[in-house]
């Protein structure tokens, strides 16, 4: 307890929202929007931090399911501190005729997922 005077002096701060994180306790959440191609074969990118701007590893086929931690980062109270939590947003591509081309000429599989799933529907639906 210092005082100035002989008298306390108490001190009221507000914390404004941000715009590029949200809090949950001590973690801090934002989003990044990725290119589709880096999403898929991966790459680095660059993220906000309270810090600055951090480059990372985005591993190969993150999807805008994915949410990536950057342990640290967060807010700091006297337990320690938090983290950041990165949810990707994949972009859409406005491509050219010919690479649209180029991309239609891969071979593309259905993910396991999508069979096993598509598998119990036909099956619960051939039961109506």
């Amino acid at each position: 307890n210092q005082s100035y005077n002989g008298k306390k002096i108490y001190l009221s701060i507000r914390v404004l929202d941000s715009e590029v994180f949200t809090r949950e306790g001590d973690n801090l959440y934002t989003k990044v929007i990725v290119n589709p191609l880096v999403a898929i074969l991966g790459g680095s990118i660059e993220v906000p931090t309270p810090y600055g701007i951090k480059t990372i590893k985005l591993p190969a086929g993150s999807n805008s399911r994915d949410l990536l931690k950057l342990k640290g980062m967060g807010i700091s109270f006297k337990k320690g501190i938090g983290n950041l939590f990165i949810k990707l947003e994949i972009a859409s591509l406005k491509l050219t005729p010919s690479e649209l081309e180029k991309i239609k000429s891969i071979q593309l599989t259905e993910p396991k997922e999508g069979k096993d799933w598509m598998r119990l529907f036909k099956k619960e639906y051939e039961t109506i």
